[in-house]
């Protein structure tokens, strides 16, 4: 019987001491891989923008671009008709005898 438990105790050692190399390389892998990825991520602000970014990147500037236009152009249409209104309005009140708006 003790030399059964003797066997025992030394297939047990043995079993504990393979788990714990394989553990510990599991574990020296994955600390590994964490730097790996630490490192990654703290360098993506230096890292140039992908192609497809930058394609979209220059779309949305041509949008940007076509909407600037569109609005100076809608601007001056407006101050333009708001021109012609106010002479408009003042010929009717000069005509009424009123005074006029706008300067």
């Amino acid at each position: 019987m003790p030399a059964q438990i003797d066997e025992m105790s030394r297939v047990i050692g043995n079993i504990e001491a393979k788990l714990g190399a394989h553990t510990s390389e599991t574990l020296r892998q994955f600390n590994t891989v964490t730097e790996q990825l630490n490192k990654i991520v703290s360098n993506m602000s230096s890292l140039p923008p992908s192609p497809v970014c930058e394609q979209r990147h220059n779309e949305l500037r041509a949008d940007v671009a076509e909407l600037k236009k569109s609005v100076s152009i809608m601007s001056l249409k407006i101050g333009f008709g708001t021109s012609i209104l106010i002479v408009g309005v003042n010929w009717v009140l000069a005509k009424m005898g009123l005074p006029s708006i706008g300067g």
